[in-house]
Order: structure tokens, then sequence, then C-alpha cells
């Protein structure tokens, strides 16, 4: 199948279009590697994908969720450990009000 690519400084394809457009270079491609952005790179004017690369980019994609998911997990046990601490507060504040009324004072 006929294309249109562009390459960035890594030789890796970061654009595809249907059409010629000013800058595009024309290749032959497999539909299942159109519009893949920074795995493919053209050799012999034929996109060919890179496993590996495609393989790093995925991991680093799920490495960053996993880093999103610690900070989702920290985030909601710093919400329980303020409950906790609200509730203490709010029952030393009934206690001494109760301290203080059976003392008089209110």
């Amino acid at each position: 199948m006929k294309s249109f690519v562009t390459v960035n400084s890594d030789g890796y394809i970061d654009m595809w279009s249907n059409h010629k457009l000013e800058g595009f270079i024309e290749v032959e491609t497999a539909e299942n590697n159109m519009n893949l952005i920074n795995v493919c790179k053209i050799e012999n004017g034929k996109v060919v994908l890179d496993e590996k690369r495609q393989q790093e980019i995925i991991a680093s994609q799920r490495a960053e969720k996993t880093e999103l998911e610690l900070l989702k997990q920290e985030n909601a046990d710093m919400m329980l450990y303020v409950a906790e601490v609200e509730q203490k507060t709010q029952q030393d504040n009934a206690d001494l009000l109760l301290s203080l009324a059976e003392a008089g004072v209110l």
C-alpha cells in the first residue's frame, strides 16, 4: 500500500498521509504499520517496524501509568489519614466540652 510520510531527526516516521504533500516521502507499507508514530523507519522505500523500540515505548507508558496509579493510591491513603485525624480531633473536642460542662465552666 502506498503512503506518504515524514521522518524525524532519529529517522523514525513522525507523520503519515494518504496524499502527496510537500516534504512527504512516498513509501510502501503494510496496512498494520499505517499510522504508527516513532516506531517505523524507511528501508529501501519500505516501512519497517522497529519492534524493540515499540516495546520500549509500551514499557515506558506502562511505567508512567504505574507511577500514576501509585500517586492515586498515595492520595487515597492521605485522604483516609486526614479523615481519621479529623475524627479524632472532633472526639477530643467533644470530650473537652463535656469535661468543661461537668466542671461547671460552661
